[in-house]
Order: structure tokens, then sequence, then C-alpha cells
């Protein structure tokens, strides 16, 4: 369990602020990789987490946990990626609660921390996410998820050529990448998980 260090008001109460996102429900889970829907997801998010009034040193972590993944269907991988690229950008710490869900947790700690080893820009991750797509579009049934396929492409690719090679060069649509890379680089906020129920 992680404990944050909050700021009080002068009567003593924790400064917060509470915020609701809406989720979009996923008949089928294939169709929340759709590069418009993982937009769209990720605009909100980063307008969610976004605060034009408060310094980035004073703000709160955002505690959060798997937004829209229970009734309405969405992938615990995919939103995790998609709250951590948006809390990046908006310089905002994360709490992330996996409500006892310890696999997760350990896939989401691997994959922050390979975040925090490379020098990938938001939209780098955007693009890996986008050829992760096309790999669930030629192998519907793998039981790899996004976070497991971005770590064996890098892992595969630093075999290879001892480096990885620069994800945007693959395969995600320039057009799309131009409108994600204003978000600049993923600049890897503190990332603590919760399991607790």
């Amino acid at each position: 369990m992680y404990y944050f260090l909050m700021i009080r008001d002068s009567w003593g109460r924790h400064l917060t602020e509470v915020l609701a996102i809406d989720a979009v429900r996923f008949q089928r889970s294939f169709n929340q990789f759709r590069p418009g829907l993982i937009q769209r997801e990720l605009n909100k998010a980063y307008c969610g987490f976004l605060s034009e009034t408060t310094s980035p040193a004073h703000l709160p972590a955002v505690a959060t946990g798997n937004w829209g993944c229970g009734a309405f269907g969405g992938d615990l991988h995919l939103k995790g990626l998609i709250q951590l690229m948006a809390a990046a950008h908006s310089k905002r710490d994360v709490l992330y609660i996996t409500f006892g869900n310890q696999k997760l947790c350990n896939d989401l700690a691997h994959i922050h921390q390979f975040l925090q080893d490379s020098e990938l820009a938001v939209g780098d991750l955007w693009g890996l996410i986008l050829q992760y797509r096309t790999h669930l579009m030629q192998n519907p049934r793998t039981s790899l998820t996004v976070c497991d396929f971005i770590l064996q492409l890098f892992d595969t690719d630093s075999q290879e050529q001892n480096t990885p090679s620069s994800p945007t060069s693959r395969e995600a649509s320039n057009e799309q990448l131009n409108r994600i890379d204003s978000l600049q680089t993923l600049e890897i906020p503190k990332f603590s998980l919760d399991t607790s129920n």
C-alpha cells in the first residue's frame, strides 16, 4: 500500500478534487483499439487530468483504476496505458488501484519501468498501440496483452539490433502521429500501484 503526503487546507482537510470521466461501452473488445476511439479516450483522460490553475509541483496524484473496464468491457492494459499517457503529459503522478488484480499490477509496473528506461514519446507509444491493433487483426485469438506485445517487440528488436528501432517509423500513419505527437515527450510520472479492493 502506498501513502501520499497531501496538501491540507487551514482546517486540516485534504485538498482533493473529484473527477468523473465517462467510458465507452464496448460490445466487441477489438473495437476499442480503433484509432479514433483510442484518441477519444486519451483526450478525455488528458482533459480530466489537466490543471491549468495549479503548478505541476503542487498537483496531487490522480487516484484511478480500471476506468471503463467492468460492465463497459474496456481492456485493462489499454486503459492503463491511456491513463499513463494522459497523466504524463498533464504532469500528474498516478496512484493506480488494480482492485486485487495482482497480474495487472505486475504488468503495469513492468511496462511503467520499461517506459521510464526508454526514451519514447507519447506518439511512439501511440504507434506501438496501433501496431498491437494490427497484431489483433491478424491474430484475433492472441493471448498477448498490449503491454506484453510492446515489451516483446522491444525485446525482439534489441536482440536483433542491440537497440530498439523507432516505433513511429513502423505502422502508424503520419497524420495520426502528428496529432498525438503534439503531446510531446512521455515524461513518466511517479506511478504507484495498489492491489487492495
